[in-house]
């Protein structure tokens, strides 16, 4: 004796039944719990950032950031502390205040003195550290500078996303 055994696959989900005389019983998942109307969906970045905080949000471009966009900066310079919307990852970051600097030569003191930064850290041996940009009040105008400055091979701005942020 052949047992028959059906499997219905649905954009719903996957239902399944035993044996042929089981074909009556396949129920179908309830539609309301898994199809959401397309004007209930996060459509667009704005969106989708006020449903992760909770309130409406603005982007401002950033284009010195790549892929990031500002968060409410309301026509305010980006600071420490400012929140970020990485458009890659769809993840919601705050600004560290701090530049992480790899040199192509030189010390990273000199260059914290004419920028009238701090140094928070450096590798003599691999000629890379980070400069506290934290009392800047345009963050995007220090690293510029950082990355103007002739012994500077690569800057880029510290964001703590939540995918990199200890739990």
């Amino acid at each position: 004796m052949k047992t028959a055994v059906m499997i219905v696959i649905t954009a719903m989900g996957i239902s399944g039944a035993a044996n042929a005389s089981d074909m009556g019983s396949i129920q179908q998942p309830a539609q309301s719990s898994i199809v959401q109307p397309i004007e209930l969906k996060a459509t667009t970045a704005e969106q989708a950032i006020a449903e992760k905080l909770g309130e409406n949000a603005t982007l401002s471009d950033l284009p010195e950031l790549q892929s990031y966009k500002g968060v409410n900066l309301n026509n305010q310079p980006l600071q420490a502390g400012s929140t970020v919307y990485n458009e890659v990852t769809r993840s919601v970051g705050k600004v560290t205040g701090n530049i992480t600097v790899l040199l192509s030569h030189g010390s990273i003191y000199d260059l914290a003195e004419s920028l009238k930064l701090n140094v928070t850290y450096f590798d003599e041996r691999a000629k890379l550290g980070q400069l506290s940009a934290a009392g800047q009040h345009d963050i995007l105008a220090t690293l510029d500078k950082v990355r103007q400055s002739p012994q500077v091979a690569s800057a880029r701005l510290d964001i703590a996303e939540s995918r990199n942020r200890p739990q």
